[in-house]
């Protein structure tokens, strides 16, 4: 089965040999792919509450919040994509990093000011 998806073009690579996987891992792969999907919406519908609400108001909780679940994402994810040889994913986290961690440095000094 042929995919033009940017990520299978890099990540199946990595874990299959031939050109094309068999329909069972096509399927387990559309089904992981899905599930991740899912959560990850989930994740951002509740991210989008936080900010929207606590992180607006200035709640020191919701920076920590965002900050922590930012960088436990990162590392794990990060190490299991480099651990298993998907350096692309590695790098598409890390700028993704860079575009999360932006605002959170930028606002800082908001949310714990000094004195």
């Amino acid at each position: 089965m042929k995919n033009d998806f940017l990520f299978n073009n890099q990540i199946n690579p990595v874990f299959w040999t031939v050109d094309s996987m068999d329909i069972s891992a096509a399927s387990f792969q559309r089904w992981v792919y899905g599930v991740l999907g899912a959560t990850i919406a989930g994740w951002g519908v509740m991210v989008l509450f936080i900010v929207a609400v606590p992180f607006r108001q200035k709640e020191s909780w919701a920076w920590i919040c965002l900050a922590v679940g930012v960088g436990l994402w990162y590392l794990v994810d990060t190490y299991l994509s480099l651990s298993a040889g998907a350096t692309f994913n590695a790098i598409f986290n890390t700028l993704l990093l860079v575009l999360v961690v932006l605002p959170l440095v930028f606002t800082h000094s908001y949310f714990f000011r000094k004195g």
